[in-house]
């Protein structure tokens, strides 16, 4: 074999490599907002899944009385908290959630992104930053703010986006009903 065949071998084994390994990579941002690449309870295990859900998609109106159960309240507490933590904020000041029956809607009010997915989710907003993105791209200062917001899916309670802002977004805009979840 020679030098030239190996070469691309080699570059191809690397890139199998590396997208079999999501814990190296950055995370992408765009607008100060982040899309997790691993779950956040234990940063370190595989990225997450990025075709929806093999199981029924759960309806905005079940998020929305899922809310009213306080152990998912606890769940998406937990799963707030943990993302908090990492970004350097263990106790935050305030946490409030509110379920919002478009993704992208959410998505576009929080960062302006547009995405394709229109499934509910749940937007947790935490103040008492600031609040530090764990990766960035080189030479780039993280992104950095006084409020946290962390969208979840409904179905899968998994991470989605995670947000920084200098101000708090209105979650009356995303959702009806926020609902207080008591700081640590």
């Amino acid at each position: 074999m020679n030098r030239f065949s190996q070469s691309i071998l080699s570059a191809a084994a690397m890139a199998v490599m590396s997208a079999c390994s999501g814990a190296d990579q950055p995370e992408p941002t765009a607008l100060h907002s982040q899309t997790s690449q691993t779950s956040p309870v234990a940063p370190a295990m595989a990225p997450l899944a990025v075709s929806t859900p093999a199981g029924p998609v759960m309806e905005a109106s079940e998020a929305e009385a899922a809310l009213g159960d306080v152990n998912e309240v606890a769940r998406l507490r937990g799963i707030a908290l943990a993302i908090s933590s990492i970004r350097g904020v263990s106790s935050p000041k305030t946490m409030h959630v509110v379920t919002a029956s478009d993704h992208q809607a959410a998505a576009t009010l929080l960062s302006g992104a547009i995405i394709n997915d229109h499934s509910p989710v749940y937007v947790v907003k935490m103040t008492g930053g600031p609040f530090t993105a764990t990766s960035h791209p080189p030479g780039v200062p993280a992104p950095q703010g006084n409020v946290l917001t962390v969208t979840i899916d409904a179905t899968t309670h998994r991470v989605t986006d995670v947000g920084y802002h200098d101000e708090e977004p209105d979650l009356g805009q995303i959702g009806s009903h926020p609902v207080e979840m008591s700081a640590p």
